[in-house]
């Protein structure tokens, strides 16, 4: 997988850091919280395609999409078609001005990503968000976003023109803290991926090349992070991690002084590690 940056282009964290980071290579650890699958847009809009369900739609803008206000609330509406003629509309509500900008920019070549419905028999496209064609044939990754101060768009496009410098560095800190797990090899072996590297970890949870792939990296990463935090609670002292019973500390309140918000699922991969080697598993 191809991860491009700029290195003329000095990197900060700049608004990244309302996330708890402190350090630039620490993008490589902020993971997305799922894919947008990009592998096969839609180019021939009269095959069936279920309701409720997303989809990349290729297509060619048939006119200018139009603003109109329902209950006071803006509502862009347009609509693509196919190479057949066939069309599809689209709906977009709130602010779209960067929206049609960019749709006009590229009105003969459009990829959009959004929720089928159908109205009045016809196919609709809801709360679209227009594609790079960069990321056609690919999983484009989903990060979280803070409320009025950064959205998920700019949280990915800064974590991608970083990333590449941030993987090796990453990698090289968790092969550090967790050491006295094992050499780079043995942590790889550890969470069931012998044949990875920690930097193919990192970057298959970023951008996979396929769904599975992914997700077994983040469980990975979400294994090791667990190791990381009750390696800290027993005070480094990891040959006390060996016995069956041993009493492993209070991880929560070693969790809460680390700098990024656990998701449910670290939570419980924290927890569930912990209940394994509590039991010398």
């Amino acid at each position: 997988m191809t991860i491009t940056s700029d290195p003329q282009k000095k990197e900060t964290l700049g608004r990244l850091k309302s996330f708890g980071l402190t350090e630039l290579w620490q993008i490589a650890l902020l993971l997305p919280n799922g894919w947008d699958d990009l592998t096969n847009p839609v180019e021939d809009f009269s095959i069936k395609m279920p309701q409720g369900e997303p989809r990349l739609i290729k297509g060619k803008l048939t006119s200018p999409p139009k603003v109109r206000f329902k209950d006071g609330t803006p509502r862009l509406t347009g609509y693509l078609s196919d190479p057949r003629g066939d069309k599809i509309g689209f709906s977009l509500f709130g602010d779209s001005k960067e929206f049609q900008k960019e749709i006009k920019e590229n009105s003969d070549c459009v990829y959009l990503y959004g929720q089928i419905d159908i109205f009045d028999g016809s196919y609709w496209l809801k709360s679209p968000s227009l594609v790079e064609e960069k990321w056609v044939g690919r999983y484009r990754p989903r990060y979280p976003g803070k409320i009025g101060v950064i959205n998920s768009d700019t949280v990915r496009d800064r974590i991608m023109r970083g990333l590449k410098n941030a993987l090796p560095v990453a990698a090289e800190h968790l092969a550090k803290q967790l050491s006295t797990f094992g050499d780079r090899s043995e942590l790889t072996s550890l969470v069931g991926l012998p044949n990875w590297s920690l930097e193919s970890i990192l970057t298959q949870a970023h951008v996979p090349r396929a769904l599975d792939y992914g997700i077994k990296a983040q469980e990975s990463l979400e294994y090791l992070a667990a190791l990381g935090i009750i390696k800290s609670a027993q005070g480094n002292q990891s040959d006390k991690i060996i016995r069956r019973q041993i009493f492993l500390g209070d991880w929560k309140e070693r969790a809460a002084a680390i700098p990024f918000e656990l998701t449910d699922e670290q939570r419980q991969a924290i927890a569930d590690a912990m209940d394994d080697i509590a039991l010398n598993k």
